[in-house]
């Protein structure tokens, strides 16, 4: 009896905090799952450019739609992962980032022969935030992932508990503290500026001086979404998240509607 109590205390232990997945014939398919990916068994990791090598093709891969706070581990790290160990990977071809990686939903093969969705597993922990340019891949795991970071979001978990986690448009001097990094910013759009080329969403009256969020219309860079909706935002409290330029007043240059919700 005590030894049937501490296995199902271990098994408990290993199974908190894992979004996992069952397959189809055992149970409901996780609606992230794909049969069109690749599986094997991983060759190498190199954690400074969170890169993922697998025997089975030799590409090479990184873990999509999410980033890791400044200061944070690798994804990789994170979740322990080693060569040797058994993965599943969808990648879209012809994605690859400027040093030849894959964006791809990576699937971990526990020890237990559980297979661990790895974006939704650092998300629901509050390890990792999500991050819409950073390669995505499977458009019907938007409400997958989007749930996962909100469940981390309201248990305070993780980066969620941090003071900072979401800062205020109208804090200048915290956002200035910000550039270059990674940020999500919270605020109501006090007036839309709609140029031939770029479309601004400002949050204050001095545009060189308030946060402002730079959206280009047409050409390289250009916006991936409704760009209509924007230009209706007068008057709107979103949350916006990217990378924090202060060269002329705190901005985002954003370049996906994944990047900005609506909250009202």
């Amino acid at each position: 009896m005590m030894i049937g109590l501490c296995l199902t205390r271990r098994l408990t232990s290993l199974l908190v905090g894992f979004v996992l997945w069952v397959p189809a014939a055992h149970g409901q398919e996780h609606p992230c799952h794909v049969d069109d990916g690749i599986s094997g068994y991983v060759e190498a990791i190199d954690a400074r450019l969170q890169t993922l090598v697998l025997k089975a093709d030799a590409a090479q891969y990184f873990v999509a739609n999410i980033t890791v706070p400044s200061g944070g581990k690798s994804p990789f790290e994170l979740m322990q992962m080693r060569p040797g160990q058994f993965v599943s990977i969808h990648a879209v071809q012809g994605m690859e980032d400027r040093y030849g990686r894959r964006p791809a939903s990576v699937w971990l093969r526990n020890e237990m022969g559980v297979h661990v969705w790895v974006q939704g597993d650092l998300l629901r922990r509050g390890l990792a935030i999500l991050d819409g340019l950073r390669g995505s891949v499977l458009e019907q795991c938007s409400n997958a992932l989007a749930a996962a970071e909100g469940e981390a979001r309201e248990a305070k978990r993780g980066y969620w508990s941090r003071a900072d986690s979401i800062l205020s448009a109208g804090d200048v001097e915290k956002l200035a503290q910000r550039s270059g990094l990674f940020t999500i910013i919270e605020g109501v759009v006090k007036s839309v500026g709609d140029r031939e080329k770029r479309l601004y969403l400002n949050f204050g009256e001095k545009w060189s001086e308030d946060f402002t969020i730079s959206v280009v219309k047409r050409g390289r860079g250009a916006f991936k979404g409704d760009i209509k909706r924007l230009t209706n935002l007068k008057g709107t409290l979103v949350r916006v998240r990217g990378v924090l330029d202060n060269s002329r007043g705190p901005l985002i240059r954003m370049a996906d509607e994944k990047q900005i919700e609506i909250l009202e």
